[in-house]
């Protein structure tokens, strides 16, 4: 991705499977490198990731309530 803002139209793009798998995969990268050297581009990927995935828990949660 070059730009957060086509980070964040990819992530809007994928499944919910695929948005959790991608989730997944980032968090293993994250937790298995030291955190002096996680880069800039995998810390933002996860915010993004996770931003998507509480928006659509979020949303899931009010179309039940």
């Amino acid at each position: 991705m070059s730009t957060s803002e086509g980070a964040n139209e990819d992530i809007k793009t994928l499944d919910d499977p695929d948005l959790i798998a991608e989730r997944r995969r980032v968090r293993e990268a994250l937790e298995h490198t030291p955190p002096c050297e996680v880069s800039p581009e995998l810390r933002e990927r996860w915010w993004q990731l996770d931003d998507e995935f509480m928006r659509r828990a979020r949303a899931a949660w009010e179309r039940v309530s």
